[in-house]
């Protein structure tokens, strides 16, 4: 997961945020139960480790042609 997904899964919690601020909306009781939801499974997936990329595969026989020359 790129921080990019990361911070579009957040949108939604920071809409609610700003509407209820700015429009005096309330938010229904499921609405929080989603939002930790979200905000818990970003906090993981942030602190899972991240896995090296396998080295590339080289072709033997260009390894021999490159000891020739």
């Amino acid at each position: 997961m790129t921080n990019a997904s990361l911070v579009g899964v957040t949108v939604p919690i920071i809409a609610v945020i700003l509407g209820a601020v700015a429009k005096g909306e309330q938010p229904a009781g499921l609405t929080y139960v989603g939002a930790a939801i979200v905000i818990s499974s970003v906090l993981i997936a942030l602190r899972a480790p991240h896995r090296q990329p396998a080295p590339a595969a080289v072709d033997e026989p260009a390894r021999s042609r490159a000891r020739a020359h």
